[in-house]
């Protein structure tokens, strides 16, 4: 009798005990986000879907954030996104007040140990992912070009920001699995200032990370539209109206290697649009902060809002997005050096 009466005392405690931790753990949270201003830094210009996503985070983010503190989106634009991610990894302030909106193709240059790419990747924090799209180029229909077979015979001219953006590395990738002649030009800050060229003609096609986000879309649409998708990632065809009978490249890969570099630069597109804090940034706030962005993901009106800008919202949690990125940091040595032979020293 007296056992089973300790046992029971010692069972509460350690219930009152975790209770204890847990509300420990909210009310420390509390009081350190409380009147504390966020910052998400974006690593491109305002208007595309990094700078738009981010916004409706900062949005709906502050319900969800114990203390309830204010955010605000700063554009650092520059090299493909690198320029925010390295600031946050270096400079900013380690205290999970900080966090980076950048390309997530940059993990994949970070472990091919791409010059210039001067920071790891893989150390950073992952809060979580917007969306898993359909990466894809976009040409002008003006030209004449009617599959992405077409442009294995003739040069197209390819807007992006810089190597290691997914609007140089898709077609990259693209031109030496399956022998394309996409022409990169570079020094575009951003989605938007390279989808305003092609409507210049100033370049002739681009490949975008999500080729249906916000804006971008309406380049699309109607009878009128000024470009059309020829190729998507992946290996299965999609059921978007806007992508019907656009060939996934991995259905014309004709060998194990071309579809093993495929897969490769595909990786990334499953957690597009991610947001992290630094590496240092203490284990239980990181906790707090997956918590609140997948709570936001999960709110009613964020997704309201994210339809109503023609958003796309398929999101991947902070532990997903870690384990993405520990399957591109330790890839085999074989593969990391043939992607690194495509994608430049």
């Amino acid at each position: 009798m007296y056992f089973k009466t300790l046992c029971g005392s010692l069972l509460v405690l350690l219930g009152m005990a975790g209770l204890s931790a847990t509300g420990a753990e909210g009310s420390s949270a509390a009081d350190f986000y409380r009147n504390k201003t966020m910052r998400i830094i974006v690593g491109y210009t305002p208007g595309g879907a990094f700078d738009t996503y981010s916004r409706l985070v900062a949005r709906h983010m502050p319900r969800y954030l114990p203390g309830n503190p204010k955010f605000i989106v700063q554009n650092k634009p520059g090299a493909g996104g690198f320029v925010a991610a390295r600031s946050v990894f270096t400079v900013e302030p380690k205290d999970g007040t900080v966090f980076v909106s950048t390309n997530q193709g940059l993990v994949l240059q970070s472990a091919i140990g791409r010059k210039g790419i001067d920071i790891d990747m893989g150390r950073f924090n992952w809060l979580g992912a917007a969306n898993k799209p359909r990466g894809g180029c976009v040409v002008r229909k003006d030209l004449g070009i009617d599959s992405i077979e077409d442009v294995t015979r003739r040069e197209v001219t390819t807007g992006t920001s810089t190597p290691g953006s997914m609007g140089y590395d898709i077609p990259a990738v693209l031109n030496a699995a399956l022998g394309t002649k996409f022409k990169m030009i570079t020094g575009y800050r951003g989605i938007a200032p390279v989808q305003a060229a092609l409507l210049r003609k100033e370049v002739d096609a681009f490949c975008p990370a999500d080729p249906l986000a916000g804006v971008l879309a309406t380049t699309l649409r109607g009878e009128d539209a000024a470009a059309k998708v020829i190729v998507i990632m992946g290996e299965e065809p999609s059921d978007a109206p806007l992508l019907k009978g656009v060939p996934a490249a991995g259905m014309l890969a004709k060998t194990a290697e071309q579809k093993e570099m495929l897969r490769a630069i595909n990786a990334p597109l499953s957690m597009a649009f991610p947001w992290a804090v630094a590496p240092e940034v203490p284990a239980e706030r990181v906790k707090v902060l997956r918590d609140a962005m997948e709570k936001t993901f999960n709110d009613a009106k964020f997704r309201a809002e994210a339809k109503k800008a023609k958003m796309g919202v398929h999101f991947s949690n902070g532990q997903e997005v870690s384990r993405i990125v520990s399957g591109m940091v330790n890839a085999s040595a074989e593969t990391l050096a043939k992607l690194k032979a495509v994608l430049g020293n």
